[in-house]
């Protein structure tokens, strides 16, 4: 992968490809931060805290990261998909996941945390691993291409 100190970039366009490809490479890291915290939880739920938190933190940014691509470049995520389903529907199905994280921490439900971080987080951020290209082909093709 090529740094941004030794890639010229001359767009904001330019710097959303770049981000994505980083972004590609970071899920991969973030789901298994998501299995070493669920071990750490299992293992002493006390003493997880700290790693819980600077995850917490990583999945929001993500979040963050991913929703503003498409509001950014005004994409309609029904539209980027394959024969899974949309990006909307990765979406979806991901602030759902973020939504019982929170209520599985305030109800101290640590076995359904602790599947969530082993199982259905990492299965949702395989999924965007999935459609990220897709996007990344999207906003090439509308935005770095000359019309011709």
């Amino acid at each position: 992968m090529t740094s941004p100190a030794t890639q010229t970039i001359n767009s904001i366009e330019e710097l959303t490809m770049f981000s994505i490809d980083r972004t590609l490479d970071g899920l991969d890291a973030l789901s298994l931060d998501c299995q070493r915290c669920a071990t750490a939880v299992e293992n002493n739920p006390a003493g997880s805290v700290s790693q819980l938190t600077t995850l917490a933190v990583n999945i929001h940014d993500f979040d963050i990261f991913q929703t503003n691509l498409s509001s950014f470049f005004f994409i309609d995520s029904d539209v980027i998909g394959d024969f899974k389903g949309t990006l909307k529907i990765a979406e979806d199905e991901f602030h759902e996941t973020l939504n019982e994280m929170a209520v599985l921490l305030s109800a101290g439900n640590m076995t359904g945390l602790i599947r969530l971080l082993k199982d259905d987080i990492p299965d949702r951020l395989a999924r965007f691993r999935e459609l990220f290209p897709l996007l990344r082909d999207h906003i090439h093709d509308e935005y770095l291409q000359p019309a011709g």
